[in-house]
Formats: structure tokens, sequence, C-alpha cells
């Protein structure tokens, strides 16, 4: 009877952590904004630009790099083709090695999921082969309002500043928006984020477009593989990733023959040249949107 009782209760404990793991439900907007920002801290002239969606509703939202959006899409069509079909199979791994090869490597690779019924926060992202999930500890954030308005477009916004992540942030929000979200961590403002930068202008947000949507976008976090760690663990896994790139890898691919791709621009180099390569460009993105 005992050791039933404490079955039950390590069942209930590790599916409580589960349902807080996942964040599921429907999102009835598009918000798509304009991510501008200096990728490498000693070269802040040379910017990165991309296109990042914020799908959001009144429970849950989800935001993430337009690129990454579409290559899980397509990953999660290849998991659908039925067992035996190779010539399906063939045909969608050659469109998303095509998808891949044009969109690049992400200069942002954080996805974001919000439950507004809670508060929390997860954040999702890659390192190396693994990815990891880690509830944000750090929120609600504290806002600070200023005595400021500007028009972004046809709509009043306001100001408002915080501090997240090792940086002072300007926010612009507009409450003519029924959205109280915005771009990665950022919400809890009574509207929607139209612009976000930090003090120094690393990384700017504003936004391109916000579209109702006709039919509700499913959110789900349980649909990728992650494994949930603490944000002190992501934060050591990902120092030790850009310590050592290639890991366990490096001394295999240095033995090989054959000549391989370069990481950005798909040149043939010799295996030495292209572990220096991976070094150089993992050792250049080095200005996280988090100053850890």
């Amino acid at each position: 009877m005992t050791k039933t009782i404490k079955l039950v209760g390590l069942l209930l404990l590790l599916s409580s952590t589960m349902v807080q793991a996942q964040i599921k439900g429907k999102a009835n907007y598009l918000i798509k904004y304009k991510a501008d920002f200096a990728i490498d801290s000693t070269n802040r002239d040379q910017r990165t630009k991309e296109t990042h969606y914020l799908y959001t509703g009144s429970a849950v939202s989800f935001y993430a790099n337009e690129a990454i959006i579409r290559i899980d899409s397509m990953i999660r069509e290849m998991q659908d083709v039925p067992q035996g079909n190779t010539t399906m199979m063939r045909r969608k791994t050659k469109s998303m090695r095509e998808e891949s090869k044009k969109q690049g490597i992400p200069g942002f690779m954080p996805k974001v999921y919000k439950d507004f019924s809670n508060g929390q926060v997860w954040v999702a992202s890659r390192v190396s082969q693994d990815q990891f999930i880690y509830e944000e500890p750090n929120v609600p954030l504290k806002w600070e309002f200023e005595n400021e308005t500007k028009k972004i477009g046809d709509r009043e916004s306001h100001k408002a500043t915080t501090h997240f992540g090792g940086r002072n942030w300007v926010a612009w929000f507009t409450s003519e928006v029924p959205i109280t979200d915005g771009p990665y961590v950022f919400s809890g403002l009574p509207g929607l984020v139209l612009e976000l930068y930090d003090a120094q202008n690393d990384y700017h947000f504003s936004v391109i477009s916000i579209e109702k949507l006709k039919q509700g976008f499913p959110i789900d976090s349980a649909d990728d593989n992650y494994k949930k760690i603490s944000k002190t663990k992501f934060i050591k896994a990902y120092s030790n990733f850009r310590k050592v790139p290639l890991g366990q890898y490096e001394s295999m691919i240095r033995d090989l023959d054959i000549e391989l791709p370069d990481p950005t621009t798909g040149e043939k180099v010799s295996p030495a040249e292209f572990i220096q390569r991976v070094k150089k460009l993992i050792s250049s993105r080095n200005n996280y949107i988090e100053l850890w």
C-alpha cells in the first residue's frame, strides 16, 4: 500500500512537471516584426536583418524566427510521410535542403512560449544537436512608464522601459490593438509592443504587420522534442558549446579524406579548414540578446 502511494505521488509529480512545460492553445493574431541586430559585438556596423513571427492569442503565444518556423514545418511534414514512400521523402528532403540553403543559418535562435493564464514564459533553443527548453525565472518584467508618446504608422504609441538580460530596454506600445504581448519574452504592457530596442541598439525590433487570423493557429510546446532544464544549466551548455562547437566530432572530422561545405557559403574546403571556419563562425556570434 505504501509503495502504491509513493508510486502514485511520483506519477503525479512527473505529470505536473510535464504540464508546466507544455503550453498549448491557439493564436488569433499574427504579428510580424523586423529584427535588426548586431550579432558580433566586435563589428556592430554589420547588422543581421530577419523577419520574426509572433503568434498570439488571449491565452498563449509563440515567438520565433520566420526561417526556423518554416524549417520546423517542413521537418514535421517529413515525419508525416508514410513509411516506404521514398519518392515523397526524397522530394521533401530536397525541398528542405533548398529552403535551408536559401534561409542560411538563423541569427536569432530562441523560440518563446508564453502562457498568460499563469504568467509562465518558456524559452527553447538549440545547442549543437540538443534542443533545450527552460522556464524564464525573471518574469513578470517590471516596467516603468514614461510620459512620452509618438506615432508609429497610424497608431499612437506610449513609451515604457525595463531592464532584462543585462540590458536596458525601451518599448513603444499601443493600446489600439487588443494584445498585451511583444517580441521575445517581452509582454505585460497594456497593449501591443510596436517597437523595442536596447540602450546600445544592439537589438531593434519593429512591427511590420498585424494580421487577424481567419483560423486559429495551433500552439503546442510539446510539438518538438525539447529537453527541459534550468536556465542556469542552459547558459552553461551554451557556454560550453561556444568553447568547443564541434565537441567530440572534431577529431572525427579532422580524419576525413573528403572536402566539406563551408557552413555559410557552401564552398568545399578541407576538413581542417572546415573546423577553423566553424570555430570562427561561432566565435563571431558573440552578442546574444541576453548578456550572461
